[in-house]
């Protein structure tokens, strides 16, 4: 009998192709280095055992030769060169991983409400919100970078419930109430938080992280609730127009445009994992927030180091189709709605339809900037953020058409527009190469 093979039925099934292409010219230089690395140790054993017969030396002082990174020595990984201080403890961690996961949903939440809000005073307000929470976002991922730690980029526990509600509430005529609800309840927690990260005895390192997020958090939630009562907006509204004291125009509509996209993905990524009854769909929008939540970070970063401001909310044609995801999650007034988010795997509902149909049409728009950029842009360090988006975005691409057709959707794209697409990934690559 024909032994038969199964394939997972994942998205990220299409994974290890994809990169397999990209990494091939890593893994034969890293295979190298590994015959080398064993030729020494093998080496460095036989004079050992030598040395030993001899009297010569310690047979043992031979785990302190030099390695292949450079000449550095030591007993723990990095060589002794990397320094983070004294390691988090659990409830620290803990702790630290709840704030971040809150920044993230009062995020979410005030780029749902410049999206799909009614009141000119409150979207203004939960604009500059939007713009502090992002960058309270990075200043937490780079605080966790120096204590050799990381931080989730998604929703989970009570924020996950608290934002749905809202999220659910979008075309149920009382979005802005669940909005308002959602952020003083997601607000409060912040603010407790934090104050329990500035306490006594807490991380040094943490302590003033804390100390500099504090009264920025609670000045935004005071606003919120003095504009939510009809109060006039006390924060300074902020600019939805890119600037940078160093980037020429070019460079800096590079920039806005990547990071708007990566933006995009990451908000509608958030939004299908909270309103979507499909556990597919739900995964892949999950993967895409850790994906494009990866390079928003990387681009916010480089933003800062230039003197560049991006704006936190979405721009140009993302707005558009933000809008058009949004409007096609289900209408729900109360609780979280039947069936949200309990993972069923039946077919494509209107909304993970809409979903995934412009998940197929950005990714196909990113991979064509992506190429140009890689190709033509001047800027090294946004040519590298088009390069390593390739392999990513055609990935997104292959995992959205694939849901399509799995889940009965119809999708605009062919398969002949995949292969062009992974044509042109892998020809700058190769370009780029030479």
């Amino acid at each position: 009998m024909l032994k038969r093979s199964r394939r997972r039925p994942v998205c990220d099934f299409l994974e290890e192709r994809t990169m397999l292409s990209v990494a091939h010219a890593q893994l034969v230089a890293h295979r190298q280095e590994v015959r080398i690395r064993v030729a020494e140790v093998r080496s460095e054993r036989a004079a050992a055992r030598m040395d030993a017969r001899l009297g010569r030396s310690d047979p043992a002082a031979v785990a302190t030769t030099s390695t292949s990174s450079g000449g550095t020595s030591g007993s723990v990984v990095g060589g002794g060169l990397l320094a983070f201080g004294t390691p988090l403890t659990n409830s620290e961690f803990d702790l630290f991983q709840q704030v971040a996961i809150n920044d993230n949903a009062v995020a979410f939440l005030t780029q749902l409400e410049g999206l799909k809000g009614t009141t000119a005073s409150l979207q203004q307000a939960s604009a500059t919100v939007l713009n502090d929470a992002r960058d309270l976002s990075l200043l937490a991922t780079h605080t966790a970078q120096t204590l050799g730690v990381s931080l989730p980029a998604f929703l989970q526990g009570s924020a996950y419930t608290a934002v749905q509600k809202a999220a659910l509430a979008t075309n149920g005529g009382s979005f802005e109430t669940a909005y308002i609800s959602a952020l003083n309840t997601i607000g409060t927690s912040l603010t407790s938080e934090l104050q329990m990260l500035s306490a006594s005895g807490i991380n040094s390192t943490l302590s003033t992280f804390a100390a500099t997020a504090t009264p920025i958090v609670q000045t935004d939630l005071a606003a919120i609730k003095t504009v939510a009562t009809g109060g006039t907006n006390p924060l300074t509204p902020v600019s939805t127009t890119p600037s940078s004291s160093t980037l020429s125009s070019t460079d800096l509509s590079t920039a806005e445009t990547m990071y708007s996209y990566n933006t995009s993905e990451a908000f509608l990524g958030q939004l299908a994992a909270l309103v979507s009854t499909n556990l597919q769909v739900q995964l892949y929008g999950e993967k895409l927030v850790m994906d494009h939540t990866m390079n928003q970070l990387n681009q916010g970063f480089y933003a800062a180091a230039t003197g560049t401001y991006l704006p936190a909310s979405l721009q140009g044609t993302d707005i558009t189709t933000a809008k058009q995801v949004i409007a096609a999650v289900p209408t729900v007034t109360t609780g979280t709605g039947t069936g949200a988010g309990t993972g069923s795997t039946g077919g494509a509902s209107s909304f993970d339809t809409t979903y995934l149909q412009a998940m197929i049409t950005a990714h196909e728009q990113a991979l064509s900037t992506c190429e140009s950029t890689a190709t033509s842009a001047t800027n090294l360090v946004l040519k590298a953020f088009a390069v390593s988006a390739l392999p990513t975005d055609l990935m997104h691409l292959n995992d959205a058409l694939f849901l399509m057709r799995a889940n009965g959707g119809a999708s605009h794209a062919t398969t002949s527009s995949v292969r062009v697409a992974d044509f042109m990934g892998h020809r700058t690559i190769r370009e780029l190469r030479r």
